[in-house]
């Protein structure tokens, strides 16, 4: 299986900004940028993932920018509904601050991105007994 991928959250300038797809946010290592464990109802997530998303009308780097905004500017209109999550529940924002987290994503055909999400939430919650923290609110 090939190293996973991660881009800071302060880095998505770097996506191409005309791909449409599924992402997932990660608790991350900020040095060295490696997925950090979290543990869930039946066993541990090894690569921290937060949130399953997709892109729905924008682009890829268009969504995560709205979710960095969201997130750093909790005292704004939310524009992205993990960011508002990330913001409203204090426990994660407090033990997994910005520094820690990162994207990565799967690149996928425009009219399949958001039944790709759902399954890729489904898998997860196949495996472990959840969804995501983010996605739960």
């Amino acid at each position: 299986m090939a190293k996973q991928k991660f881009i800071k959250l302060n880095n998505v300038e770097s996506i191409p900004n005309d791909i449409f797809g599924v992402y997932k946010l990660h608790y991350v290592n900020s040095k060295s940028i490696t997925a950090l464990p979290l543990t869930r109802l039946f066993k541990n997530d090894k690569e921290g993932v937060l949130y399953i998303g997709s892109t729905k009308t924008s682009t890829l780097r268009t969504r995560l920018k709205r979710l960095r905004y969201t997130i750093l500017n909790p005292d704004k209109p939310a524009q992205h509904i993990a960011g508002e999550n990330y913001n409203r529940v204090s426990i994660i924002k407090k033990k997994i601050p910005f520094h820690n987290l990162a994207v990565s994503y799967r690149i996928t055909d425009y009219n399949q991105k958001m039944i790709e999400e759902k399954k890729e939430i489904a898998s997860y919650k196949n495996e472990f007994g959840e969804v995501p923290p983010l996605n739960s609110y």
